[in-house]
């Protein structure tokens, strides 16, 4: 069996680089747009707010009850920085309030705070810890997602994050705690009865350690290790049909990689090793095999780049019908400057999955294309039109949708 574990987008090896492998097209400064910020008490503050209107030709992302809805999305934003000598503190409170034209069930509420204290030198020694809340609305596009359509999922995510790093010369270490808790909020559905999902609820504990070896500059290659514990809530003796079995788990897994950037518009990060998952339920058969995770960004001229990553994974899930999500994706991205306030995107992704434990594997393909028109340093114009659609075995987890969105953002 070939797969990887995957926590969200989490990468034990990526963490342990504190810079990303290049700069695309849209990542690039453009100084006569960008923001100027608010300076309080030290800290420069950049507060934002988006608003867009759209449209969802399949709102619960199923095929056998289909329906379309206008959409009218606000999402405020606030983030503070400061720095004072070694010290450097960044804190991001955003939120998005959803409403739907007709169908006021699937509106949404969604908070979420993160904070970011760093002491030391990125290039000697550093200590950092990242602590971020949020509360949620579940996707209903997620493979795991609640099916029932008068209710939607919401779930508070506690995700905190504790690493130190050392430099010997061209030598490195790090070594990080991570603790992440995920707790189903009672919902109550259209008729009004309230219903209890904490049987989605799970936590995970993790420890990991990176060596590191930059014999040049830009170039880098390492080895790193994890271990990890996640817990689920155990299967119910009175209901054993709801529940078939415990999802809890102990695992680990070992890589090597290397980041480098080969030229001036060429950047490459690379890593593969081995992982065994073992479940507590001896129901499940144990996991284990290769892990990779590839990235590429090519900046193919200065106005066009083009970012490739491919991964096998094991993705967490909040359904108690299968105890993860195996994953085998490919996703492109293209960005071109078309004028130098104008980017233009498209999207791509494939991705087969197979459940471990139930469920038929099923195969989703995204597409999106997306516009960013920056009119001034504070206004900016954004349009998207998305494509998701999931095809299986299984008729039950199949969809197809369409969502278009336009909207602006303005930087006070």
């Amino acid at each position: 069996m070939l797969i990887a574990v995957a926590l969200g987008s989490y990468s034990s090896a990526a963490a342990a680089q504190d810079d990303v492998i290049g700069q695309s097209v849209r990542d690039r400064a453009r100084t006569q747009f960008a923001p100027v910020p608010v300076y309080l008490s030290g800290f420069q503050i950049r507060p934002s707010i988006e608003a867009d209107i759209g449209y969802d030709d399949n709102i619960y992302a199923r095929n056998d009850i289909r329906r379309d809805d206008g959409i009218v999305t606000v999402s405020p934003e606030l983030n503070a920085q400061r720095n004072v000598g070694r010290f450097d503190f960044d804190l991001t409170l955003d939120s998005e309030h959803r409403r739907y034209f007709d169908t006021s069930s699937e509106n949404a509420d969604n908070f979420r705070g993160i904070a970011r204290a760093g002491y030391g030198e990125r290039n000697d020694t550093r200590a950092d810890l990242r602590v971020s809340y949020a509360i949620q609305s579940e996707d209903r596009s997620r493979i795991d997602s609640i099916s029932d359509t008068s209710v939607r999922g919401r779930f508070e995510d506690l995700d905190a994050d504790l690493s130190a790093s050392q430099r010997f010369g061209p030598f490195g270490v790090r070594g990080n705690l991570r603790y992440r808790d995920v707790d189903y909020l009672d919902r109550r559905n259209t008729s009004g009865e309230l219903i209890d999902f904490s049987f989605r609820d799970f936590s995970i504990h993790e420890a990991g350690a990176t060596l590191s070896y930059a014999p040049y500059q830009n170039s880098e290659i390492f080895v790193a290790g994890r271990y990890e514990r996640r817990d689920f809530v155990e299967p119910d003796p009175a209901n054993p049909n709801a529940y078939p079995f415990d999802r809890s788990a102990d695992g680990f897994r070992v890589e090597a990689g290397f980041r480098q950037q080969v030229s001036a518009l060429l950047f490459l990060r690379m890593q593969a090793g081995y992982l065994r998952y073992k479940f507590d339920d001896p129901q499940l058969q144990t996991v284990s095999g290769l892990a990779f995770d590839a990235e590429v960004l090519w900046n193919v001229t200065p106005l066009t780049s083009i970012e490739i990553r491919a991964q096998r994974a094991l993705d967490e899930n909040a359904s108690p019908d299968f105890a993860g999500n195996r994953r085998t994706e490919l996703a492109a991205r293209v960005d071109h400057e078309l004028l130098r306030n104008l980017i233009l995107t498209a999207d791509a992704r494939i991705s087969h999955s197979s459940p471990v434990g139930g469920q038929s594997s099923s195969t989703r393909y995204d597409g999106a294309l997306g516009a960013e028109y920056l009119v001034s340093r504070r206004f900016r114009l954004l349009a998207s039109a998305h494509h998701e659609q999931r095809s299986s075995n299984d008729s039950n987890i199949e969809f197809s949708r369409n969502i278009v969105r336009a909207g602006l953002r303005f930087v006070f």
